[in-house]
């Protein structure tokens, strides 16, 4: 299983750029585990997923990291990277 996580924060304006691109690839790719959370209200995730720049989006297989980046794609640069690790 395939599980897209993407750190953000409300004050990052990349993020909000981000932000409808991520929620239209979750539309999208039903076949996809969709996760996202704010750096500020969960730290926790912050220091777990070792977040140093935002937007982060990392890519899980099976539970595993397998992939990660920062800054924005748009919509069909995000849709090719997840589906390479189908």
């Amino acid at each position: 299983m395939i599980t897209v996580i993407k750190a953000s924060a409300e004050w990052c304006q990349s993020c909000r750029v981000y932000e409808p691109i991520f929620d239209q690839v979750k539309e999208e790719l039903n076949d996809v585990e969709f996760r996202k959370f704010d750096v500020d209200s969960t730290p926790d995730w912050t220091i777990k997923y070792k977040i140093n720049s935002l937007p982060t989006t990392i890519i899980l297989k099976d539970g595993v990291e397998i992939n990660r980046f920062s800054g924005v794609k748009n919509k069909k640069q995000l849709i090719d990277t997840i589906n390479s690790f189908k």
